[in-house]
C-alpha cells in the first residue's frame, strides 16, 4: 500500500531530527576526548633565543629561534651560553648556568638556579630577575644592564654596567646598587636559638659593596661582564631582533 504524502514528511522530518543529534553528541564526545595539553600550546610565548651554544631547554638541546615560555628550564653547560630577547629585554646565561623563565602580571623574567646571568632592558618595569636573596628590577625606569652571580648556597653578586637597579629582598626591604657597583648579599642564619629539622632558616640579609667598578671585577666578573657586553650592546643599542 502506498505511503500517504503526511507520512513521508514525518519520516523525514524524524530522519532530520536523528542526524542533528547524532551530529552533537560526536561533537560533544570529540572535545571530550581532545589532549589536556593542547591548551599550553597555546599559550603566548615570551621571547625567543637568539645564541644557544651547549645550551638546554628542559633538559632537550635549544638552538637558535626556538620561543620560550613561563615555566621553561634553561641549561648551559660548560663553556656553553644563551642568550634570548623577551621584548624591550635581553637575558644572557653564562657558562654552566641554570634558570627559569617566570611570567608576572605585567613583567616576565627569569628566576636564577645557579651560575650567572646576565640582563639588559630599556623597559625596566618589565623585566624581573628572581634571586635567593630577592627580585631584582631596575630602579629609575632608564635602561639597564646588569648582572647576577649565584656564588653559593646562601651568598650572590649583583652588579650593575649601566643604570641604577634595586632589590627587594626576602623582608621587603631594599637595597640600591649604583651603576658600576657590585654588592654581594648573604643570607644569615637564624639566630632565635630554636631548633628544628631541616636546613636553618634565614631572616637577615648581610649586603656588602664588593667593588666600585663593576666592569673590572676581578676573575670572573671581569670576563663575564665583557662577554656579556660583547654579545649584547649592539642589539641593546640598536633594537634589533
Amino acid at each position: 500500500m502506498a505511503l500517504s504524502e503526511a507520512m513521508v514528511r514525518s519520516v523525514l522530518r524524524f530522519c532530520s531530527r536523528s542526524s542533528f543529534l547524532l551530529a552533537i553528541s560526536l561533537s560533544i564526545v570529540s572535545i571530550g576526548m581532545m589532549p589536556v595539553g593542547t591548551s599550553a600550546t597555546t599559550s603566548k610565548p615570551l621571547g625567543s633565543v637568539i645564541i644557544a651554544d651547549h645550551a638546554e631547554l628542559d633538559s632537550a638541546a635549544v638552538v637558535q629561534g626556538t620561543d620560550v615560555y613561563a615555566g621553561d628550564a634553561l641549561d648551559t653547560g660548560p663553556g656553553g651560553s644563551l642568550r634570548m630577547k623577551m621584548g624591550a629585554s635581553q637575558v644572557y646565561l653564562l657558562s654552566s648556568s641554570a634558570a627559569t623563565l617566570v611570567a608576572e602580571p605585567n613583567a616576565a623574567g627569569a628566576k636564577l638556579e645557579r651560575g650567572t646571568l646576565g640582563f639588559s632592558t630599556s623597559a625596566p618595569s618589565q623585566l624581573e630577575i628572581k634571586t635567593l636573596v630577592g627580585v631584582l628590577r631596575g630602579a629609575d625606569g632608564q635602561p639597564v644592564f646588569g648582572q647576577v652571580s649565584q656564588v653559593d648556597a646562601v651568598t650572590v653578586q649583583v652588579s650593575s654596567f649601566e643604570g641604577t637597579l634595586r632589590v627587594m629582598d626576602l623582608n621587603g626591604h631594599e637595597q640600591t646598587i649604583a651603576e658600576g657597583e657590585t654588592y654581594e648579599a648573604t643570607l644569615l642564619p637564624d639566630d632565635s636559638g630554636i631548633q628544628g629539622v631541616g636546613a636553618p632558616h634565614h631572616h637577615d640579609i648581610n649586603w656588602k659593596r664588593v667593588a666600585k667598578d663593576a666592569a673590572w671585577i676581578a676573575g670572573a666578573g671581569t670576563v663575564s661582564y665583557l662577554l656579556y657586553r660583547y654579545a649584547t650592546e649592539s642589539c641593546y643599542r640598536r633594537n634589533c631582533n
